[in-house]
């Protein structure tokens, strides 16, 4: 949490191809795999790879109004962004063409609950 009180935890997610042996590890990151439980989200998903408006699209510090428009929606149906995954999205030649970032919003029996 930042002065304001508001805070997360944002988690890089990269999808593979079959699963990962369980003594994989990077030095200086906390790793962690398995499949996500039930769940219902609300995403958005950057295409980076057709952003031509600025050769550093990829790495500008400024949101995206895409990510913008996510979390002002979250705020506006109330609901948590305590935590947020940042997915990579590969093309067919597995290089990074863009992010889908997404919010779970309810996991297990709520998400048959809410519909």
């Amino acid at each position: 949490a930042d002065d304001t009180g508001v805070g997360g935890d944002l988690v890089l997610c990269w999808p593979v191809a079959k699963p990962v042996d369980a003594a994989f590890m990077v030095n200086g990151l906390r790793l962690e795999h398995g499949t996500l439980p039930e769940r219902r989200e609300s995403f958005v998903r950057l295409d980076l790879s057709s952003d031509q408006s600025s050769p550093d699209a990829a790495s500008d510090a400024a949101p995206h109004p895409a990510f913008i428009a996510l979390m002002e929606h979250l705020e506006r149906c109330g609901d948590d962004t305590e935590l947020i995954r940042q997915v990579g999205v590969a093309g067919q030649d597995q290089r990074s063409t863009g992010i889908e970032v997404a919010v779970t919003t309810a996991v297990g029996p709520a998400v048959t609950a809410a519909g």
